[in-house]
Order: structure tokens, then sequence, then C-alpha cells
């Protein structure tokens, strides 16, 4: 069923309280609750009390219904008993954001809202649609910026890969690769590496206070950390209800020491390589074995091959090259990814 909401002239102001979509637990709250005689300045500060109120109450219970009453409003309806810790913001932005008052017609939200809420303005002839049809892996609320809706549903086209709570996405809903391209945040994990698949987003500007992200169970500390660090690069506040502790595991080599060139057949100089952490820290306690290799140009690398790591550096003292030629090293350790260093010019022996 759609439900209608046509600017009138000194109309009442209606409160409706969105479904709540998570998947098993579809709510219809209110049929009508008229709030008459009040300007949308009002009516929004009324609004905002009313939402107080029932974020307090307790599901399972009568005081949903007694929030309402004590908020000085009108419960036409409760079409089933409030099932989920979440009671959504209302919908009162759209008052501040036309600048009108906003008539319900009679209608219902029941059976997880199957069609969209058809919203018309009154001058501009423009159809917005609040769309409430499809199952969402979190609650939609309103910021707090002028009402402006703070999640939205979204596809995440297919071969982006397992993407954690905390991922900063483009607008065309793939990977950003940085704070500069995105505009929203992924809101809980999911796996699109061979499927589009459906997830929940946070525009990347809302003032939205209290959000929790959705972590997978399999979440690992670092993993979260690692999204978090992310965000706030991109100039969006986190705040730890718990702060997960870092692992301190090794995750990476990176070549900290690389001469920019020599002599064929002539020591170099040290070449040094850490051992770090996903967060890019040194690995203190690492005695991993890291491996030296060429990686391109002809001839003979002498003074590589492997090193114990002490205390999470690796160093190979007099490394040389049999030929002239542009080189470049890599090295290795196994269960850690590589680094590739850059370009080293050998000239002729003298």
């Amino acid at each position: 069923m759609t439900t209608t909401h046509s600017p009138r002239t000194n109309a009442d102001l209606a409160a409706i309280v969105a479904c709540d979509l998570t998947p098993d637990l579809q709510v219809a709250l209110i049929r009508r609750g008229p709030i008459s005689d009040q300007a949308p300045e009002q009516a929004i500060a009324y609004a905002a009390s009313v939402r107080d109120a029932c974020t307090a109450a307790v599901p399972g219970d009568d005081s949903l219904a007694a929030a309402y009453v004590a908020a000085n409003t009108s419960l036409a309806e409760v079409e089933r008993q409030l099932q989920s810790v979440s009671v959504l913001s209302m919908a009162f932005g759209l008052a501040r954001d036309y600048d009108q008052q906003i008539t319900v017609q009679e209608g219902e939200l029941v059976n997880a809202c199957p069609s969209p809420i058809e919203i018309h303005p009154t001058d501009e002839g423009v159809l917005m649609e609040l769309y409430t049809n499809s199952v969402r892996n979190a609650e939609f609320l309103l910021s707090e910026s002028n009402g402006q809706r703070s999640r939205e549903l979204i596809v995440i086209p297919a071969g982006q890969g397992n993407l954690v709570a905390g991922t900063l996405l483009k607008a065309d809903n793939t990977k950003a690769a940085d704070g500069a391209d995105a505009v929203k945040v992924l809101y809980g994990a999911v796996d699109a590496s061979t499927e589009a698949v459906k997830a929940t987003a946070i525009a990347r500007d809302a003032e939205v206070h209290g959000e929790l992200l959705s972590w997978a169970s399999d979440t690992t500390a670092d993993e979260k950390l690692l999204s978090v660090q992310s965000l706030q690069q991109a100039g969006i506040t986190v705040r730890w209800t718990s702060l997960p502790i870092k692992s301190g595991a090794a995750d990476q080599i990176e070549f900290v020491q690389v001469p920019v060139g020599g002599a064929a057949a002539a020591s170099i100089g040290p070449i040094v390589a850490h051992i770090k952490d996903v967060f890019g820290a040194l690995v203190n306690g690492s005695a991993a074995s890291v491996t030296l290799t060429k990686t391109t140009s002809a001839g003979s690398l002498t003074g590589g091959g492997a090193k114990a790591a002490v205390n999470g550096v690796a160093t190979w003292p007099a490394v040389s090259f049999s030929a002239a030629g542009t080189f470049t090293l890599t090295a290795a350790s196994a269960g850690l990814t590589s680094d590739v260093s850059d370009e080293i010019v050998i000239t002729a022996a003298a």
C-alpha cells in the first residue's frame, strides 16, 4: 500500500514512524497521529521529543504506547509489538526541507512496507520517493542535518571483493582508493567477490550520532582498526565503545634503505628491510627469514639470499651486481607481503 503525503496550508502535521526493516522484524508502528495547528519548526521539535521518548521504550511491554502518551501525542494504532531495540527517527525533516505542513492521508505501513512512500512538494511539482520496500541489514535513520536521510540501501557491483564495515565507497558504490573519491561509508561487511550484493551505506558528510558499524563475527581487531583508520583519514570522527587491541602480527616486508646506484662487481652498501604489521609499525620481536633476490635485468646478484631478521630488521651488508644495467630487488618472507625496491642503476666497471 502506498501512503501519500499532500502538503496543505494550515493543515495538520502528521507523525510517521518508518518501518524497521531488519529481515525478520518488520514493524508497523503507527497509522496516524495528528499534531494540530503547529508551525513546521515547532512540529520538528515536538517530533524529536516523541522520538527520544520512544527510543527509551523497552520492547515487549506497554512502554512504547506509554512513551507516546507521555509525549502528548495520539497513537492511533500499533500494528505489531515492537520487536527490535531501535525505534527509527520520524520523517519531520521534510517539513523543514519544503517549508510546508504535511498531512498524512489514510493508509498504513504493514508487512515490511512493500511499497514506497510518495511525497509531493507543493511548489516544485517534483515527486520524491522514500523507498522502504527492500530488506536492509541495518536501521534506516534520519541524521541531525535538516532531517536528511543518513543511510541508504545500495547495490555493490560484483568484483569488489570482501568489504569490511567502514569501507569507503565512491558514488557508483565501488571501493574508493582514498578519501578524496569517497562519498559514502559501508555500514556492514559484505562479500561482493563474484556477484552484486545489497548493502547499507552512510553518507560521508551525514551528521549522525550514535551509529554503530556492523561487524561480521569473524572480523579481526586489526581489520576493525584499519577500517576506522581509513574513516578518520577521510575526516569522519569515530568513537569506540570498546577499543580493539592490535595483534602486532607480522604482515609485510618494506625496504627502508636501498642504494640508488653503483658500479658492476662493486659493493653498493647495505640494503635494509623491515618486517611490519598491517598498520606499518615495526614488529620488534620478529626473527623471520627474509630472502633478497634480483627482480629484473641480466647478470647475477652477490650478497643477497636469505637473512634472519633481528628485532624485525633484515640487513644485507654487501650486495653487488655482476653486470651493468637497471635493476630492482625483491624482499620476501613466507606468509608476508613482499616488497619491490626502487630502481638501482649499475654502471660498467671502470
